[in-house]
């Protein structure tokens, strides 16, 4: 991480992460949310200064001076910065070609656009820069009664109007978000399934899903949530 420019997508309003990359040797980092969630109280406050507290000498050295005092406008230094925009639309608002490294953790799965998303972060790389996201593509807000399919049954306009104005998952398979970035000049460096179904748990919904989804590889549909590294091609 040594003088690497970071930027992580949908931060929500703890940027705990953004004191671990500095900790870890980052320059900058720069946080996007659709949302001000960010919190700027004096709680907070306190938890970044335990969380430096309990770190390393050395990690605790490349944090000095990151937390501004209480009652301060802001809460960090200029070495973390914090935008409010849209996925498919952050390429306007951050210099281009600036980027080492893009994250999100449980971010793409709610994107509107896939497509566009991944030409924005296409732009804000450096060359041959490279972005991490873990990616959860299980129904979403459900008990373990409810088959983990089970939101891959809604047609697309019914999905549409169910979804309308909330923080729904795009249902995308795994192999849409792979194809996707290839055909936009990204090389799949790992990609990691970290929680799967069995065979027979899709045997026993497929006939139930909609049109595109009844189609799908059995790896696709089993393929529940997953680790994925991509470089950008030179």
């Amino acid at each position: 991480m040594k003088g690497a420019t970071v930027l992580e997508l949908g931060t929500g309003p703890i940027l705990a992460n953004a004191v671990r990359f500095i900790a870890n040797g980052a320059a900058t980092y720069t946080g996007v949310d659709r949302f001000d969630l960010i919190r700027r109280d004096a709680v907070v406050r306190r938890a970044y200064r335990e969380l430096i507290e309990n770190l390393s000498a050395s990690e605790r050295e490349r944090c000095e001076g990151l937390i501004a005092p209480d009652g301060a406008a802001e809460i960090f230094d200029d070495r973390i910065r914090f935008v409010v925009a849209q996925s498919e639309e952050i390429a306007g608002r951050l210099p281009p070609k600036s980027y080492d490294l893009i994250v999100s953790f449980d971010v793409l799965e709610h994107v509107d656009d896939l497509c566009a998303t991944l030409r924005n972060l296409r732009e804000l790389l450096k060359p041959e820069g490279l972005m991490v996201h873990r990616v959860d593509v299980s129904a979403h807000n459900v008990g373990p009664e409810i088959h983990p399919l089970a939101e891959l049954v809604f047609s697309e306009q019914l999905w549409k109007a169910i979804s309308s104005g909330r923080a729904i998952y795009n249902r995308l398979r795994p192999s849409e978000f792979i194809n996707t970035a290839e055909l936009l000049g990204f090389e799949t460096m790992r990609f990691e399934r970290t929680k799967m179904l069995s065979n027979k748990d899709i045997d026993a919904v497929r006939h139930k899903l909609w049109g595109r989804f009844s189609g799908c590889s059995y790896e696709d549909l089993a393929t529940l949530d997953f680790r994925w590294c991509a470089r950008l091609l030179s």
